[in-house]
């Protein structure tokens, strides 16, 4: 019998976002007696979190962060890891953080070396020459494209080819309750409050700060909504600073970081999604295939619209805009969109056939473009 085929995912910061998760809930449609996920991450003691990867046989493996003070030990690392383990396919996720891990696979002959672009824009606004370089030297050292969107693989491969891979969901789990609705309802203390909803990490693409002062303006014509924000609270000092800000702490529910976000759209009323940037995200995806309705910034690639239910509206139009499409989504029946979703080629299972064929090119012919 065969070896399993070891891939190491390049995952610099693992706080289960949009990248963990998708790595995570492809991992469970993935043939683990062919092949074993590895973690490579800059966060520490992670492996806590991620019995499925290390209870399967798979090592996750913190390296030193790429800082001024560490970045020669960071390229030990790395180096350590090639040179001590059976490496067939490096998975890089990071335009900006993953060039020492692509090119020591290159040097040590990995013949599947994967850049997955998955955002359209750099991290905060610093050193973008530097990761510009960066990110043109992490192209030239992989040698398998993959995108979750048209828009997301343009911005890190300009005119080199790629293949879009859709950010799939697990659509089983995706789907309007009224039973869910009910209980989450009941545990944050929200009776027939309209609900006002975000899912996502707390960070500077995310648009918080925006977000919050749509609902305080909203909260101003209807008292008897909330806010609901699920995801890890990585800037919730800044967050709760805000909320005092415009008088709406009482308003906001956090409800931090959840292994299962499901439920929660089914207890929301509307996602408003006002992101600074974004790849193609799978929240859009998971809302709309619960019916609810989103309101989203157009600076997201229409590529995630896929039903009736999702709107875009400009960043830098009028306020008052956001707060009418808020309005508009507060009486409506919600439906089902799961069928339809899977249907546009979103499902899990279809995406995982797929990675599995590019990983078998670690076994086939050398694979350089």
């Amino acid at each position: 019998m065969n070896e399993k085929i070891q891939i190491y995912h390049f995952i610099p910061g693992f706080k289960f976002g949009g990248i963990e998760s998708r790595t995570i809930e492809l991992y469970s449609h993935i043939d683990k007696d062919k092949y074993q996920y590895n973690i490579i991450t800059f966060a520490k003691n992670c492996d806590l979190h991620l019995p499925q990867i290390t209870d399967n046989g798979g090592k996750i493996i913190s390296v030193s962060p790429i800082k001024v003070k560490t970045l020669l030990q960071h390229y030990k690392d790395i180096k350590y890891i090639f040179e001590n383990n059976r490496v067939d396919v490096a998975h890089c996720y990071s335009p900006q953080s993953g060039l020492a891990f692509l090119y020591i696979a290159k040097k040590k002959g990995v013949r599947c070396r994967i850049l997955h672009a998955r955002t359209s824009s750099f991290e905060g606004g610093k050193n973008t020459i530097v990761k510009s370089i960066v990110k043109h030297l992490e192209v030239f050292n992989s040698n398998i494209r993959l995108a979750v969107s048209e828009k997301a693989g343009r911005w890190l491969f300009g005119k080199k080819s790629f293949e879009v891979i859709p950010n799939a969901i697990e659509l089983e789990k995706y789907y309007y309750s009224e039973n869910e609705r009910k209980r989450i309802r009941e545990q944050y203390g929200i009776s027939k409050q309209f609900v006002v909803g975000h899912v996502g990490r707390s960070t500077y693409a995310k648009n918080h700060e925006f977000l919050i002062r749509i609902f305080s303006k909203f909260y101003q014509l209807y008292h008897d909504s909330v806010l609901m924000l699920v995801g890890p609270e990585e800037d919730d000092i800044k967050i709760k600073k805000l909320c005092e800000q415009y008088g709406i702490s009482e308003k906001v529910i956090l409800c931090g970081y959840q292994k299962n976000t499901a439920p929660f759209y089914s207890a929301m009323d509307v996602l408003v999604f006002p992101s600074l940037y974004e790849g193609l995200p799978g929240t859009l995806i998971e809302a709309q295939s619960t019916g609810l309705k989103c309101i989203a910034s157009d600076v997201i690639t229409k590529e995630v619209s896929l039903t009736d239910d999702i709107e875009f509206l400009s960043l830098s139009g009028k306020m008052d805009e956001w707060i009418n499409a808020i309005i508009k989504c507060m009486n409506y029946r919600r439906k089902n969109n799961r069928k339809w979703i899977e249907s546009k080629g979103f499902s899990l299972e279809v995406a995982a056939k797929r990675i599995m064929e590019i990983y078998d090119l670690a076994r086939g012919k050398d694979n350089e473009v």
